[in-house]
């Protein structure tokens, strides 16, 4: 196939974008206006896909996903009916969470909710995701509600003025594991933009290691990109929350399949492969 001529690298993530955010995140290039999403070709792509490679995962992502919450159901069963053996996950900020949750095709077949929250106090958050977001009382309530308490998982972003320093990542650590949410990731700004460079933060001078943290694993893309997984032992214990570093540095370095809602793409915005 021409898809699969194209793939060079054993790419095993594939990123389904929809277009079009709520959000206003300074440090995001991709909220642009919502687009026609072509299902035809996406299906197209899957099958010849599907023919050359195994996609261990489908990243469901955007934009925010949910504002075109038909469209995300209807992509979801496609791939579902394909019987790709991937695990789905869905990137949001939470805009309608509660809506997904209680869909019966969403909730049982997607595996991960990757769940954009970048600072444990709402105020903030809000301002950094410029709109009213899930509060953490209703965080927390849909997280008491879900059966799988490794479903919903937390992303934040390290952000100069907001979550930067030790003391703050302790403090953002201990909320997710008052949540009862199980995984966090911590991820440095990708150099894509200057509100990012001006805001970089980078974990690793920051001396984490000790008695409630355990380092388990490292892994790094040549010089492009490395993640680090922890666990953290919280205050109350019974809750101990998995959690990784991740820092991009050559974000078009880093080759993952897109589809962009129109043409499969090496990377968010570069060449079109299909």
């Amino acid at each position: 196939s021409e898809a699969g001529k194209a793939v060079e690298n054993p790419y095993v993530n594939l990123f389904v974008r929809f277009k079009g955010c709520n959000a206003k995140c300074l440090f995001c290039e991709y909220a642009d206006t919502a687009k026609n999403f072509n299902f035809d070709k996406y299906k197209q792509v899957l099958e010849e896909l599907k023919k050359v490679i195994h996609i261990q995962r489908i990243n469901f992502t955007g934009g925010e996903p949910t504002l075109q919450f038909d469209n995300l159901k209807k992509a979801v069963s496609i791939a579902n009916d394909l019987d790709l053996s991937s695990g789905f996950v869905l990137n949001t900020n939470g805009y309608q969470l509660e809506k997904v949750l209680q869909d019966d095709l969403l909730s049982s077949r997607i595996d991960a909710i990757s769940l954009s929250r970048h600072h444990y106090d709402d105020d903030l958050n809000n301002k950094i995701l410029g709109f009213t977001a899930l509060s953490s009382d209703k965080l927390k309530e849909l997280q008491n509600k879900v059966e799988n308490k490794n479903l919903i998982q937390l992303s934040c972003n390290l952000i100069k003025n907001y979550i930067d320093n030790p003391e703050d990542i302790y403090k953002f650590l201990e909320y997710t594991s008052e949540l009862g949410i199980k995984q966090v990731g911590l991820v440095s700004l990708m150099p894509i933009n200057e509100f990012c460079e001006n805001n970089f933060i980078d974990i690793t001078g920051m001396n984490l290691i000790n008695n409630k943290f355990n380092l388990i694993k490292e892994r790094y893309y040549k010089d492009a990109c490395y993640c680090k997984n922890y666990f953290y032992i919280p205050n109350n214990p019974e809750n101990i929350v998995k959690f990784y570093y991740k820092n991009t540095s050559k974000p078009m370095d880093i080759e993952i399949l897109v589809f962009d809602g129109e043409n499969l793409r090496i990377n968010f915005d570069g060449k079109i492969i299909f």
